[in-house]
């Protein structure tokens, strides 16, 4: 009976070792679930960011934005100011039907019923002077990179629509963005309609300091762009439209983002800085 009782007895003990490894391995499992579900959300928040970069922002990139890795590193040693909220948007008429080439002085437009047509020259050079309420700065258009981009770009600055618009997203070492309607918010605001595919620049490109591209979501925005003004921007994969570059005024840009910029995928700004005129120069 003692051996019987031994055996019996042995073998309970076998099966509560062998419960509590199996218990032990499936915690292990849900530890490795929950890593990497913590990974994914990790991907996922990487990816929108950069998306929102571009909303093509996450209300402020957005995409574009949006980011991951616009969290900037130089911003962790820094003592985080509180946001501001962005200011309503400005006022401006609405275009109906089609959109027609702009004339001289017209009136804010702040949404349109459709894309332009081709209004300018390709074959001709366009500089877009850029003045906001903290700095100025000037940008080389590029026609032949990204012809329907510039296109764009140009007939909304000559109607009026950038002025009043804020900075909704800026990051630094990452971008400054801007451009959003604010209808019905900053970031995920257009100007009623959106550049679809878009004009992508070649497979492989890489950003270069200074780079003004367009932001994107699940298509191209009609509207929002953004400046590259540090190494994380320069990361980002080709797949932002790039028509143009800041020529003069490239360190202040930069400054600006030191400045009042906050790190993470919403960038919501420490202080206000509107466009007040986007003025396009043609020549050539």
């Amino acid at each position: 009976m003692a051996t019987a009782k031994s055996k019996r007895q042995g073998q309970a003990q076998r099966s509560r070792v062998a419960a509590a490894q199996q218990a032990a391995e499936r915690a292990k499992r849900r530890r490795r679930s929950a890593v990497g579900a913590i990974a994914v959300v990790g991907i996922v928040a990487l990816v929108a960011g950069i998306a929102t970069v571009v909303n093509a922002s996450s209300g402020g990139d957005k995409s574009a934005a949006s980011t991951g890795s616009s969290g900037s590193s130089t911003s962790s040693t820094q003592k985080q100011q509180p946001t501001v909220s962005l200011p309503k948007p400005p006022p401006g008429r609405t275009l109906k039907g089609a959109t027609p080439c702009p004339g001289a002085g017209e009136a804010r437009v702040a949404q349109f019923a459709q894309p332009p047509p081709m209004c300018i020259d390709v074959k001709k050079r366009y500089t877009a002077t850029v003045k906001t309420s903290d700095i100025s700065f000037d940008i080389q258009l590029d026609p032949a990179m990204a012809p329907t981009t510039v296109n764009n770009f140009v007939v909304l600055a000559k109607y009026g629509y950038f002025d009043g618009l804020p900075f909704h997203r800026v990051i630094p070492g990452f971008v400054v963005q801007g451009g959003s309607s604010g209808i019905p918010d900053y970031g995920t605001g257009e100007p009623g309609y959106d550049l679809g595919a878009g004009e992508l620049p070649p497979s492989g490109y890489k950003y270069k300091m200074g780079d003004i591209a367009m932001a994107k979501a699940q298509t191209i925005s009609g509207s929002q762009f953004f400046i590259v003004v540090g190494t994380q921007g320069q990361a980002l994969p080709a797949q932002y439209p790039r028509f143009g570059t800041v020529t003069t005024g490239l360190s202040a840009v930069q400054q600006l983002a030191e400045r009042i910029g906050t790190p993470g995928s919403d960038g919501t700004p420490t202080k206000v800085v509107t466009i007040r005129s986007v003025t396009i120069t043609e020549s050539g």
